[in-house]
């Protein structure tokens, strides 16, 4: 599937389901211009997307934070223990940070 393909279609099903709402809020509010309404849905999406991306940047940072101190690749959950060679590289940094103190 080409890159075009995977951009358009995202695009469309954003486009049909944003009519779907002006519809509804149309017949819904009919007193309230249509031209209206698609502002009113177009600036939801907005802010939808806008949250979904600080979601995305958010847990990113707080996964970099957890792994920078420490903590296991939640993934490694799967498997009962921890990654191998993970103890031993812990036992090294240890080793290392006794060493510098």
């Amino acid at each position: 599937m080409s890159k075009k393909v995977s951009i358009v279609k995202p695009l469309i099903a954003g486009a049909a389901i944003a009519a779907l709402f002006a519809v509804a809020g149309a017949n819904l509010y009919p007193s309230i211009p249509t031209v209206w309404i698609l502002a009113f849905v177009g600036c939801g999406i907005l802010i939808v997307l806008a949250l979904a991306l600080l979601a995305i940047v958010v847990g990113q940072q707080w996964n970099a934070f957890g792994l920078n101190n420490g903590g296991t690749d939640p993934q490694w959950m799967w498997f009962g223990g921890e990654p191998p060679g993970l103890q031993q590289e812990r036992a090294r940094n240890e080793l290392q940070s006794q060493g510098k103190s």
